[in-house]
């Protein structure tokens, strides 16, 4: 079915139908989610997101926002998944549909839950218990409510709402009777375990097992049965055959490497209860190197996410103007041109904040930088139109960061010489992101990336630039960047203060910056105060330097004046080209 959708997208590029367009990439979000085909899974998300622009009221709007709650939960943003949650259940009650609406509510409490607000997450599961009807439903509500309880050490509350569970596994779908029964088991195990009757919790455990291997049933009831029956074994002193049952799991191919590094570490555990420390000691080696497979695929997998986006965008807007430019010509092409730059600057900047947000919960770093580099480009003599596009583009100067793995970027350590090296990266990571593009903009944006941390003294990376062979828009950004980074609260300390900003700046000044960009920003700082840049007001030009943006990217654009008070390097004979070579400030 997957591979038929494929060929019927091809269609599309000769039909202009939204409703059919909304209808396929709903069955494809739909098929790609239950083959837990994350590419097109998210394929299917973005086109909906683009085609599915007005506020509607309808069945297809509601699994639009369901399904983006989904891959926002999965893949990117648990934000995200809140404001698409919440309007799924907006449409479901307008729509009067109670089963959307059960449906709606169920994953709100999942993002609750995520967020890490167990109360607000257990009330919503309350609600949708009380909205629940079919056995199914009512099963699935009173064990999420159960685990939410048991999550509160509420073993109580827990216990009633897992025999009311039970009461509804007569009655449910022969379908979904077996996959039910196993999780019933699981849970009863469970309890047990937490009321400290491990007999009964281990009769629980084997029962679930039994049945999940006599159905071939191996899902995450049959893994978490398994864990449990480790965990009996091991309060039984029995801790040869909790390792045979952690042994077990490993070896099964149905194991994700979430569950066998949790095996190894129950496996470590039990070793070393034995006192057996050669073993346990590997299987620690074994989890700690699961767990770095771990994050580094979920480090690709938001890299690979949002890399998507960004080239879904842009071929879908390569579309849109391929289709008119069939029915109309110079006027509305050059309105959709406008559309398709505005579309791109926005998820790059999307792309930049992914990148921000990792390291930063304020993510209001690049806009300051922006903000900042803007000043000193003035500061510089340069024109203010280009210290605009400037600041603009030094917005993406950390955008190669979203290709550096968690445990190198949140490290809390000092990082090893190899962990260094990965982290540099992230320049070349950003170039490779914004480059091959057509638009000025993109390119200026490109040799930030890569060149905002090389060093007047040619100390820096990647390419241990020297001097005015470092372009002159990295030099500014490498003190902008280190600027904001002094005078903003970090988690560890708060903003330095005035005069130490300026001798930080000062002993910088020759080594590691453009001791001209210092010395006239710093003449500067004294005449109009450091305080300029606090409270600075992040959105005040957002539309202005969008247009200026557009403007500059039209054929017919004005040739921009990028230099007052700089002159070119005598190197450069060409002064018309000079601009995107070496620039050597007076």
């Amino acid at each position: 079915q997957l591979n038929d959708l494929a060929k019927a997208q091809d269609l599309f590029d000769n039909i202009d139908n939204k409703k059919l367009e909304i209808e396929y990439w709903l069955l494809l979000a739909r098929v790609a989610w239950l083959l837990a085909n994350s590419e097109n899974f998210s394929k299917a998300v973005f086109a909906l997101e683009d085609l599915i622009t007005e506020n509607l009221v309808s069945y297809q709007t509601f699994n639009f926002h369901y399904y983006a709650a989904v891959y926002y939960l999965e893949y990117s943003d648990v934000s995200m998944a809140y404001d698409h949650v919440i309007a799924a259940n907006k449409i479901a009650v307008k729509l009067k549909q109670r089963a959307l609406e059960f449906k709606a509510l169920s994953a709100m409490a999942v993002v609750f839950d995520k967020l890490g607000d167990l109360k607000t997450s257990l009330k919503i599961a309350s609600e949708v218990l009380n909205i629940a009807k079919t056995p199914d439903e009512l099963f699935i509500a009173n064990i999420n409510l159960f685990e939410g309880f048991r999550k509160l050490n509420d073993f109580e509350q827990g216990k009633r709402c897992l025999a009311a569970a039970s009461e509804q596994l007569e009655l449910v779908d022969d379908l979904q009777l077996l996959r039910f029964k196993i999780m019933n088991l699981e849970k009863q195990g469970w309890l047990s375990l937490d009321l400290a009757k491990v007999e009964l919790s281990q009769k629980y455990f084997e029962e679930a097992i039994t049945l999940s291997e006599k159905n071939n049933v191996l899902f995450d009831g049959y893994f978490s049965a398994m864990k449990g029956l480790g965990t009996v074994f091991h309060l039984k002193k029995q801790y040869q055959s909790s390792i045979d049952l952690a042994k077990k799991v490993i070896a099964l191919d149905s194991a994700g490497d979430d569950i066998k590094m949790k095996a190894y570490r129950g496996m470590a555990k039990n070793y070393k209860a034995m006192d057996d420390y050669k073993n346990a000691y590997s299987s620690l080696e074994h989890a700690h190197e699961l767990e770095q497979k771990i994050k580094s695929e979920k480090s690709d997998s938001k890299l690979k996410s949002w890399e998507a986006r960004y080239k879904f965008n842009i071929e879908r807007r390569d579309k849109e103007i391929a289709l008119k430019e069939r029915e109309i010509f110079e006027l509305k092409t050059i309105t959709l041109r406008e559309r398709v730059i505005r579309g791109q600057m926005e998820m790059l900047q999307r792309l930049a904040l992914a990148a921000e947000i990792r390291d930063d919960e304020t993510s209001a770093h690049t806009m300051r930088v922006g903000k900042i580099v803007t000043q000193i480009s003035l500061i510089m003599g340069l024109d203010l139109e280009y210290a605009k596009r400037l600041g603009f583009a030094a917005q993406f100067h950390d955008i190669g960061k979203i290709g550096i793995p968690d445990s190198i970027l949140l490290k809390p350590a000092a990082l090893t010489d190899e962990e260094f090296e990965a982290m540099k990266r992230h320049t070349t990571i950003g170039a490779q992101i914004l480059s091959n593009s057509e638009m000025s903009i993109m390119k200026l944006s490109e040799i930030i990336a890569v060149s905002h941390h090389e060093k007047w003294d040619g100390s820096g990376y990647p390419n241990n630039l020297k001097g005015y062979a470092i372009p002159l828009a990295g030099r500014i950004v490498a003190v902008a960047d280190a600027f904001d980074a002094m005078t903003s609260d970090r988690p560890y300390r708060k903003a330095l203060d005035a005069s130490t900003v300026r001798r930080e700046l000062v002993k910088g000044a020759g080594s590691q910056f453009d001791e001209l960009i210092v010395e006239k920003f710093l003449e500067w700082l004294d005449k109009n105060g450091i305080e300029k840049f606090n409270d600075m007001d992040l959105k005040d030009t957002d539309e202005e330097l969008m247009s200026l943006i557009i403007d500059a990217e039209k054929p017919t654009g004005k040739g921009l004046k990028f230099l007052k008070t700089i002159y070119y390097s005598p190197l450069h004979i060409d002064k018309e080209k000079a601009h995107d070579k070496i620039l050597v400030p007076v």
